[in-house]
């Protein structure tokens, strides 16, 4: 693709500034002889990226902080946000109504880690009890046979689909041995279906990801 840039002068500094024209005005054209990898490989990359971005919702972005969105006003119920950081960097909290109306009373201010450091002290010493470890553990492993389920249902949606797809590629490639269909106007439809067989791929490879990293 061909670019055409303008070249301009900023009238405080008097250098020249290169600016790129309107997408109306750019000039493009096919160099497939230039293209660093093949289509294939490309359209496999491509499937598998939007595979990733699908799968988002297994890699979430962390929480800030260990309780982020979990502390709770005790005097109003509102959540607690970050009111400012001390001198040596650490975060304080305060409840987040005072700050957003001033509705409530509570103006006390804590330090976020000595907070943290409490619901771990107590969370270490409420799971030494083996009630709580064998709840504990009995909820990880029903949450692994969901997953489990979870995973096995879409994959074999997944298979179907790939199989279907992979049939009318087949079927459009056997029309064009017999001569039924041009080659030509065969070629767009075989293109798309590579595409989606690509994206098929990507997704049933990333199906054990999130699952393989729990373990």
């Amino acid at each position: 693709m061909n670019v055409i840039k303008c070249v301009v002068k900023n009238p405080d500094t008097g250098k020249r500034v290169s600016r790129p024209n309107p997408k109306d005005q750019w000039q493009t054209k096919e160099v497939p002889h230039l293209r660093i990898i093949d289509e294939e490989v490309w359209q496999k990359a491509q499937a598998l990226k939007v595979a990733r971005v699908n799968a988002c919702s297994h890699f979430k972005r962390r929480p800030a902080h260990l309780l982020s969105g979990l502390l709770r006003c005790g005097i109003c119920g509102a959540g607690m946000s970050v009111h400012d950081r001390d001198k040596t960097g650490k975060t304080r909290i305060r409840c987040s109504a005072v700050r957003e109306s001033g509705s409530c009373s509570n103006r006390r201010i804590i330090y976020l880690p000595e907070i943290e450091k409490a619901v771990l002290d107590g969370m270490r010493q409420q799971l030494k009890a083996p009630d709580l470890i064998e709840a504990y553990i009995r909820k990880y492993n029903q949450e692994r046979r969901e997953l489990a389920a979870q995973a096995n249902s879409l994959r074999t949606a997944l298979e179907g689909k790939r199989d279907r797809v992979e049939g009318e590629r087949q079927r459009t490639i056997d029309l064009v041995i017999r001569s039924v269909i041009a080659e030509e106007d065969a070629k767009q439809r075989i293109a798309e279906l590579k595409a989606q067989l690509s994206l098929i791929e990507a997704q049933l490879c990333s199906l054990d990801e999130p699952f393989s990293h729990r373990a």
